[in-house]
């Protein structure tokens, strides 16, 4: 919501603001929030899943989309997946702690790139390219 003050009571002036909040929110494509990202299964708990706490620029891989949680649980079985999502993780984090990247997104160039993207939580989601 733009933050602005009205000065005097011009009419015009407020149908112009509000005219202009309209097309700011009016621009935003989509909205997910975080608790109904995780229970439409959208993202996951990285955290909880593996029980460790994964770290990228003083921050957690604290999430992982659905397409990178299938990619590895159809490899592994339930019993692995935990240790081996944890092992994958860190490791695709350790490489991108040494890349250079705008503190919102750092890619890794993997056979398949993977990117981690800043997050509602205070911390990254694990994605390929094609979820954002």
């Amino acid at each position: 919501m733009l933050d602005l003050e009205i000065h005097g009571d011009n009419i015009d002036d407020r149908n112009a603001i509000w005219e202009m909040e309209a097309e700011a929110e009016a621009n935003i494509v989509s909205s997910y929030a975080d608790q109904e990202a995780l229970e439409d299964g959208v993202v996951f708990d990285l955290e909880k899943i593996t029980g460790k706490t994964i770290m990228l620029n003083n921050k957690p891989v604290n999430r992982a989309t659905d397409t990178v949680y299938h990619e590895i649980s159809e490899e592994v079985t339930a019993e692995k997946l935990p240790n081996t999502l944890y092992k994958i993780v860190n490791a695709l984090s350790i490489i991108a702690n040494d890349k250079q990247g705008d503190g919102c997104l750092l890619s890794v160039d993997a056979p398949n790139p993977y990117w981690f993207v800043a997050n509602e939580v205070g911390g990254y989601t694990l994605m390929r390219p094609s979820d954002y």
